[in-house]
């Protein structure tokens, strides 16, 4: 044999020995449980002589979650995209397939399936002289088996192991999210209705009439349905409303107050907030809502006498620690809240179903949205959570808050105007008939003239006929057949520059660009609304001129 051939088979043997020997710590529990899976793979990469290795969680042959260790081609297609049919193969086989991941890359992949119809795939890159051989190619295949069977094993399982299951719960959320979504924009628009025309019933009512406490118990129940609604809807929230930086001390001293003023059985809160901690990116009024669903649950854990402990700092995370959290952080300067409770803690089922079932509750009479609107006001702005047993007993949850950089100099207040309708005219646009005549009947009743329409087509033409006396404001659903609101409002603003719009919806999906809300006297009313609601947004609208909503403020809150 040449000597060329020679030292290269040597070399080929070598490298097949190495990544044997790699499999075979695996599968021996020889590597430390502590590792994560990018020390994993790096050690793999390392054996068979690759320049990248990387993995990616495959539930039913959708990727949910990925990473890579070495130096990647830039902007390279990933090998799943490359052949997306190796993802559909990952429900009912195991294999590793040799396939071109650009001009200067070739890639191995191992795709391992699981019972539970959740899989994995390895794969390992190198130049694309690379030839891979039989013995590495079933070496990569034991390699991800041994990982198979290492997720499948103890509570002792690897970090690696918790970012796998991390994954699988965020992609059950995000799929959560997206039916919430529909469903609270739709019963934001029924209960709308109820509630508008419950109240214009009982205006119409004294106290003294017969059907004043039917109306009024109906009234107090479509609230209450309205204020679940807001759950859902921040549960299913994935965009940010800009406002002010808030600052975590006031916040946890206005919730303090609430505990302390709400009574029960004796009980004991301790709060300590580091000095000096930097702004967090949510405004006072979204972190709110936070602090009052971890602070309560936290709160009703604990037994008589028993205690909360509160803890306030800021930390800095690296990428390795945002693989192990509840949500989509970016490394760097955040403040952690810590909130601990020496309660009876989590079953081992609680801890199982919990956020593997979005609204999964332990509590009767519960709904489970208090941790599930945590969690969707993190994900809008790029926050993280964990829920874990306490050092002894109960609970604890931390709050990972990104924060900024410099604060924002407070904006002048915005008051609200109250002065009357002057008879101005104005355009309804919603494909819901309930709606519209709840906003005609409240409107023509304020003194308003109103016009409607149930498309987006047939506000174009009424506004392009209004002639000499135009519409001083078009208030406009988002979310219609043929044509959205956002469509319409371009176009509107196309034909009329000083176009006044405003906004009613229940939900702005994120597939809605920021950029569309950026140029124009646009405004939002979050649906449901009640009456007075309706008037005191049109009145400002009109009142307002030119007001911009910023960037960010793609969503209502």
């Amino acid at each position: 044999m040449p000597v060329g051939l020679d030292l290269l088979a040597a070399r080929t043997e070598d490298r097949s020995r190495r990544v044997l020997d790699f499999v075979h710590a695996l599968l021996s529990a020889q590597t430390e449980l502590t590792q994560s899976l990018d020390e994993v793979l790096a050690n793999l990469a390392e054996a068979i002589g690759a320049d990248v290795a990387g993995w990616a969680g495959t539930p039913g042959g959708q990727i949910i979650a990925q990473s890579s260790v070495g130096q990647a081609e830039a902007n390279r297609t990933q090998p799943w995209q490359t052949q997306p049919e190796l993802m559909i193969q990952a429900a009912d086989a195991t294999l590793a397939v040799p396939i071109a991941c650009g001009e200067n890359t070739t890639c191995l992949i191992a795709v391992d399936a699981r019972s539970d119809n959740v899989g994995w795939l390895l794969w390992i890159e190198a130049p694309p002289e690379r030839v891979w051989t039989d013995a590495e190619r079933a070496a990569l295949v034991l390699a991800v088996q041994a990982i198979g069977r290492r997720r499948c094993g103890s509570d002792s399982s690897p970090r690696w192991a918790r970012q796998l299951d991390r994954a699988l719960r965020l992609r059950r959320l995000e799929d959560a999210a997206l039916v919430t979504r529909r469903l609270s924009h739709d019963f934001g628009n029924i209960l709308t209705g109820i509630l508008g025309f419950t109240e214009l019933t009982m205006a119409q009512l004294t106290p003294t009439d017969s059907a004043y406490p039917f109306a009024k118990e109906l009234c107090e129940a479509v609230q209450h349905g309205t204020r679940m609604t807001d759950q859902l809807r921040l549960f299913s929230r994935r965009n940010a409303n800009t406002g002010q930086p808030s600052d975590v001390a006031n916040g946890l001293a206005a919730e303090e107050t609430c505990l302390r003023k709400a009574g029960g059985p004796p009980w004991s809160l301790r709060i300590d907030v580091a000095p000096d901690l930097p702004p967090v990116s949510l405004n006072a009024e979204t972190l709110q809502p936070v602090l009052a669903n971890v602070l309560a649950n936290a709160r009703e854990a604990v037994n008589s006498g028993g205690q909360v402990t509160v803890m306030a700092r800021a930390t800095r995370l690296a990428q390795a620690d945002c693989r192990d959290l509840l949500g989509y952080i970016e490394p760097g300067v955040c403040v952690e809240v810590a909130v601990a409770d020496d309660g009876r803690g989590l079953s081992p089922e609680a801890r199982q179903k919990l956020f593997a079932e979005p609204f999964f509750t332990d509590k009767p009479r519960h709904r489970g949205l208090g941790l599930a609107v945590v969690y969707g006001i993190l994900q809008a702005y790029k926050g993280a959570l964990t829920v874990e047993p306490g050092a002894e007993r109960g609970t604890l949850v931390r709050l990972f808050l990104p924060v900024v950089a410099v604060a924002t100099p407070a904006a002048p207040a915005r008051g609200v105007s109250t002065s009357a309708a002057r008879g101005e005219k104005v355009l309804i646009v919603d494909d819901d008939p309930m709606i519209l005549k709840l906003c005609t009947a409240t409107l023509q009743k304020a003194g308003y003239r109103v016009q409607t329409a149930s498309t987006a087509s047939e506000a174009l033409d009424s506004y392009q006929a209004a002639g000499r006396e135009p519409f001083r404001l078009v208030v406009s659903d988002v979310f219609m057949p043929r044509m959205t609101g956002v469509d319409l409002a371009r176009r509107l603003r196309h034909e009329d520059a000083n176009v006044k719009v405003l906004f009613m919806s229940g939900q702005v999906s994120p597939s809605v660009p920021k950029e569309d809300f950026v140029d124009g006297p646009f405004d939002f009313l979050p649906k449901p609304f009640r009456p007075e609601g309706l008037l005191s947004a049109v009145r400002s609208a009109i009142d307002r001129a030119h007001h911009r909503i910023p960037a960010g403020a793609s969503e209502p809150g």
